[in-house]
Order: C-alpha cells, then structure tokens, then sequence
C-alpha cells in the first residue's frame, strides 16, 4: 500500500533558534510550536483529531496525553514516537499511515527540547 498522495504535511511552527531556552519549559513549547502549526494550516485547534509527540522531562509517562490536554485536542489517536534523530521523519510516517488507514484526518506532530546554560551540553 502506498501513502503517495494520502497525506501533505501542510503547516509548521517553530521558535527562533537560541542557544539557550531559560525559563520554558518543554511541555510549554510544544504547545507553542503546535499552535502555531495549526494557525499556519489555516486550522482551529478543533480541526485537529490526531498528535504525535516524543518523550520530555515534564511528561515522562503518557507524554501525548499531557500534549493533548494542554492543546485541548479531541485526539482519536495518540503516539510518542522515540527514534534519535529519525524521529522527526517518523512521527511524518505514523502520521500519514494514521491518515490513511482512517484512524484520524489531521494530526498534529510536534518536537523539540528545552536548553539550560548549565547543561552538560550547554
């Protein structure tokens, strides 16, 4: 089966890249970077009936759930997807198969890690 024409990544959101993201949290960014997705769709927030979202600090259990209730997302369907430096080409793959089978019509995918000045990789 193939996804060809199933599904079209159709909006993004995104910080301006800093060195530092004192004072965020993680959890707070997603919901920022995912709103601002939607409003780039031409989306409401109600449109949306999917999310995949990977592993954060503030959330280490059910990670999307807490995505979800923070966005106020109805989601028929919910992932994390954790694969290093693929997951960003993952979360794109289990979002058009979740299209395409007819789990959900728009999911929302979102990513990204706050960092401290004392972190170890700061």
């Amino acid at each position: 089966m193939s996804l060809r024409g199933k599904a079209a990544i159709v909006g993004i959101g995104e910080f301006k890249p800093s060195r530092y993201t004192e004072g965020a949290t993680t959890l707070g960014m997603l919901v920022e970077v995912g709103r601002q997705a939607v409003a780039d769709a031409g989306l409401e927030i109600g449109e949306v009936d999917g999310l995949i979202t990977e592993n954060f600090a503030e959330a280490p259990f059910m990670a999307p759930s807490s995505v979800v209730e923070y966005l106020g997302i109805r989601a028929k369907f919910a992932e994390l997807v954790d694969l290093g430096g693929a997951t960003g080409a993952g979360m794109a793959a289990r979002a058009a198969m979740a299209i395409a089978s007819g789990l959900c019509e728009t999911v929302l995918c979102v990513t990204g890690t706050r960092r401290e000045a004392r972190s170890p990789s700061g």
